[in-house]
């Protein structure tokens, strides 16, 4: 069965972790530069085709512009070695995607790269047509918990130029006030369920059932701090509890695979690379009708691009 993930952090762990090659099949350690943060290596071009992931919200994680152009070259470096390696800018390139093709859709974790709300522009026409607002605290566009004036421009930006927001990262304030300026669904992109594991980054029951009320879409990690425990039973319960809160269409994958470089956190067993996924599938498959293991693996998120991004350019 084929996947869809909502977000990796590829980009950003070549460019501050590992230096890898991406078309090499690496181990989990395997690192070429020395970083301050901990080697994990968990997606390259080898594993995404064992894992049959056909597309990826290919994330950038940067704290200066600098820093997120750099990494957007690093993807689009990648995009000239390969044919196989398409990026997703319209509804019509996910589309006509094919099946031995891999999907690269550019998010960016936090507009704090933004030094203004206009170079939304320039990012855009670079390919990026994914984009959050915070990443852990404030930047110029929250201030007290909620959108600065800067900060709804920049939302409004981004509703106009039928992008995805991604409202990870966000506390609940600013997820409410979100909320009350934006016409669109929303997509959550690598969290899980605070009834299950109380942290700040996950969602409250409260906010899952509203974002199956928009028409949003939830993506469940596979990072151990935020599902409470080290083993797929824990992913899948969260899983649960989100249809459980709302509906099977409001579910997909948000790994944060390249992205668990804290050394706090640990792997999950079984589910420690993007070649693992076929392990998250066989458990899913003991508990869901095949149609609906369709709707988590792929099916949802694909209808949600299909939603939001512009038909074509």
């Amino acid at each position: 069965m084929k996947i869809y993930d909502a977000h990796q952090d590829i980009a950003a762990n070549i460019q501050l972790v590992t230096n890898k090659n991406f078309f090499k099949e690496n181990k989990i350690n395997d690192c070429f530069i020395k970083s301050s943060y901990n080697c994990v290596n968990q997606v390259d071009y080898p594993r995404l085709a064992k894992g049959n992931v056909r597309l990826i919200f290919a994330t950038i994680f940067a704290k200066t512009k600098k820093q997120a152009l750099e990494q957007l070259n690093i993807y689009h470096k990648i995009l000239s070695k390969s044919k196989n390696i398409i990026p997703i800018l319209s509804s019509k390139d996910l589309i006509y995607l094919k099946d031995d093709q891999i999907g690269f859709l550019f998010n960016m974790e936090g507009a704090t790269p933004l030094e203004d709300a206009k170079d939304l522009d320039v990012f855009y026409e670079m390919g990026l047509r994914s984009i959050g607002i915070s990443w852990r605290g404030e930047n110029k566009y929250i201030k007290n918990g909620k959108l600065s004036k800067i900060g709804l421009r920049l939302l409004n930006n981004i509703e106009n130029k039928e992008m995805i927001l991604d409202a990870a990262h966000m506390d609940e304030s600013l997820f409410w006030d979100v909320l009350g300026n934006y016409e669109k669904p929303f997509i959550v992109s690598h969290t899980a369920c605070k009834s299950i594991y109380q942290n700040e980054r996950n969602l409250s029951d409260e906010q899952i059932k509203k974002i199956e009320k928009i028409g949003g879409l939830i993506g469940i990690a596979g990072v151990n701090k935020l599902v409470g425990g080290k083993s797929i039973d824990d992913i899948i319960k969260n899983i649960n509890h989100v249809i459980e809160q709302s509906s099977i269409s409001t579910v997909c994958f948000g790994s944060d695979f390249d992205g668990m470089v804290n050394p706090k956190l640990s792997l999950i067993e079984n589910f420690e690379d993007v070649a693992s996924y076929p392990n998250l599938i066989t458990k899913l498959n003991t508990i869901f009708k095949k149609n609906e293991v369709e709707k988590i693996a792929y099916r949802n998120l694909h209808n949600f691009i299909l939603k939001i991004l512009k038909k074509q350019l």
